[in-house]
């Protein structure tokens, strides 16, 4: 098996979107009869169907299967059927599900928050262009962590979705507002006065519902994908985080257990992929005004506020990353500002 550290610049097989897909693979051996594919894999996501990402999967779902001439099987789980994205995480790292797909973030690796500190980035397509820039460095930081990189795309700008209007943080003082489960996205609501309440994605709708929360942040896509525009009444469109989609295989679990051949194949440079890839980010952005008017058309308040108290807080917090991680967080942290 290939313990080499391979490189990753345009030479990536499997492309998509930035939920696309966590692909989990349950080897079922490598004597299969004709016709069977000798490896299933199972392939999972918090991103429902019928969103941009589920039909990306199905286009890379369909790329991979032919390049490896059927010798791949890959059935997709949608909406965070088998877990969210810290338990799917987990199980990667430890090699009971093959590859996991969702937010940089919700890896659980410390370095990775370099990528979605607050106001790291001015645009998507300067944060694009700064996350590819180090794509080898980002990888090489994952393979020493039992990652194997697959792929970067597209989820956008976080904004607030809110039961209550907010114009500026002090609107946000003791609010409860659920956040992700890492400490880059709790030191930015803390910083805007709210309370902080992480949890999963898959508990918010229902933490909306029942006021357990009174707001939370996400993307205008996922808002609409995963049915929390349903408890929103206000949208605040503060474009805190920048967050981009990853997309990781276990190298324990999957990639060390692939024959070399289909190593070889995955690795393979493919311009087709690429252009996938880069499809993939132009079609979310591609949405943003559609969703905003979405918003208008279902009753939803829109605010774009004065973003300058709210860019305040991205300097402590910043500067809180750069004390409590390490020198590869810390260099990846340049190196994306450099970019900038």
């Amino acid at each position: 098996m290939s313990t080499k550290k391979p490189t990753t610049s345009r030479r990536t097989l499997i492309k998509g979107t930035a939920a696309t897909a966590a692909i989990a693979p349950f080897f079922i051996g490598r004597s299969a009869k004709a016709g069977e594919a000798e490896i299933t894999l199972k392939l999972a996501t918090v991103a429902p169907k019928d969103t941009p990402w589920h039909r990306l999967a199905a286009k890379m779902t369909k790329h991979i299967e032919e390049k490896t001439e059927g010798r791949v099987n890959i059935k997709g789980y949608y909406g965070g059927s088998l877990g969210d994205e810290g338990t799917t995480a987990e199980a990667c790292k430890a090699g009971r599900i093959g590859i996991y797909g969702g937010s940089a973030t919700g890896l659980g690796i410390s370095e990775l928050e370099a990528l979605e500190l607050p106001y790291l980035f001015d645009s998507s397509t300067q944060a694009q262009k700064a996350i590819l820039a180090n794509r080898q460095r980002i990888h090489d930081l994952l393979w020493d962590r039992g990652f194997k990189l697959v792929l970067f795309a597209e989820n956008g700008f976080r904004s607030l979705g809110t039961t209550f209007p907010v114009e500026k943080p002090s609107d946000l003082k003791g609010r409860k507002i659920r956040t992700q489960q890492t400490k880059c996205h709790i030191a930015t609501f803390k910083g805007f006065g709210a309370s902080p309440v992480p949890m999963g994605i898959t508990e918010v709708l229902s933490s909306l519902q029942t006021g357990v929360v009174e707001g939370y942040d996400n993307t205008k896509l996922f808002a609409f994908a995963a049915a929390l525009y349903m408890a929103t009444t206000h949208w605040t469109e503060t474009k805190h985080i920048y967050q981009p989609g990853i997309v990781v295989m276990s190298r324990k679990g999957a990639w060390d257990k692939l024959p070399k051949d289909l190593q070889e194949v995955i690795e393979l440079e493919s311009d087709e992929v690429l252009k996938m890839e880069d499809r993939g980010f132009r079609t979310v952005r591609a949405l943003d005004g559609q969703l905003s008017k979405n918003f208008h058309d279902i009753g939803v308040e829109v605010t774009e506020p004065d973003l300058a108290a709210f860019r305040k807080v991205a300097g402590a917090v910043h500067a809180d990353f750069k004390k409590r991680t390490t020198k590869d967080g810390s260099a990846l942290l340049d190196a994306l500002k450099k970019a900038t």
